[in-house]
C-alpha cells in the first residue's frame, strides 16, 4: 500500500512547460518536505497504536519509507509500509526460549501499555538470527484468536502480529489534514506569498 502526497490543484494546470521555474521548484520542494513530514507523523501515530520501536520504522532499513520523491515532471511523493506481517517475537518480553519455558509461555506487548500472556508459547531462534513466536498444537487443535496471523511450519503454529502497512492504512487519513495545511503554508512561504 502506498500513500501519495501531491500539491492539490496543480493537476488542473494544462501545461507544466508554461509554469515558471520558481513555481515548479517551490511545488517540488513542498511535496518532498510534506512527504517526509507525513512519514514522520505516520510513524509517530503507528507507534501510538503498536509497540514498534522507532528504529524499526525509520532509518535506511526502516519498515516505513519514502520510496518516491517529487520532481519537476511528477509532483508526487510516495510512502510505503512493509507488507509482511510482523513476528510476535518482536513484541515478546522473554528474550529466549529458556525464559519462556520457565514461565510456561510468553508475555507480548503489541499495543503500548497492554501486555498479554500467551500460554505454552515459546521463542524460536533461527540460524539467520531471526526469532519467531511459536505454539505446538495438538493434532486437530487450532487457534481461535483471529487477532494473530498464523503460519504452520513443521507442526508448529508461528504467530504474527500486524504488518507496518496494515497499521499505516489505519493512520494515514488522520495525518492528511495536518499535511495539507503544511503544504499550503510551505508552498506560499517558498513563493513569498503572505496570507
Amino acid at each position: 500500500m502506498s500513500y501519495m502526497v501531491a500539491v492539490e490543484g496543480i493537476q488542473n494546470l494544462h501545461d507544466f512547460d508554461d509554469l515558471s521555474p520558481k513555481i515548479i521548484k517551490a511545488a517540488v520542494a513542498t511535496v518532498n518536505r510534506a512527504t517526509d513530514r507525513a512519514r514522520t507523523a505516520s510513524a509517530k501515530m503507528i507507534r501510538e497504536q503498536v509497540n514498534f520501536p522507532a528504529r524499526y520504522l525509520s532509518g535506511k532499513d526502516g519498515r516505513l519509507q519514502v520510496v518516491k520523491k517529487a520532481n519537476a515532471s511528477d509532483l508526487s511523493g510516495v510512502i510505503r509500509g512493509r507488507f509482511e506481517a510482523t513476528s510476535l517475537a518482536r513484541f515478546a518480553k522473554q528474550k529466549d526460549a529458556r525464559q519462556a519455558r520457565r514461565r510456561g509461555g510468553v508475555d507480548v506487548t503489541v499495543e503500548p501499555g497492554r501486555t498479554k500472556f500467551i500460554p505454552n508459547a515459546f521463542i524460536l531462534q533461527w540460524k539467520a538470527g531471526a526469532r519467531g513466536l511459536a505454539l505446538r498444537l495438538k493434532e486437530g487443535e487450532s487457534i481461535r484468536n483471529k487477532r494473530y496471523q498464523v503460519k504452520m511450519w513443521n507442526g508448529l503454529a508461528i504467530l504474527y502480529g500486524p504488518s507496518v502497512d496494515q497499521v499505516f492504512r489505519s493512520v494515514r487519513e488522520d495525518v492528511s489534514p495536518e499535511i495539507e495545511d503544511f503544504m499550503d503554508r510551505e508552498f506560499n512561504r517558498l513563493l513569498g506569498v503572505d496570507f
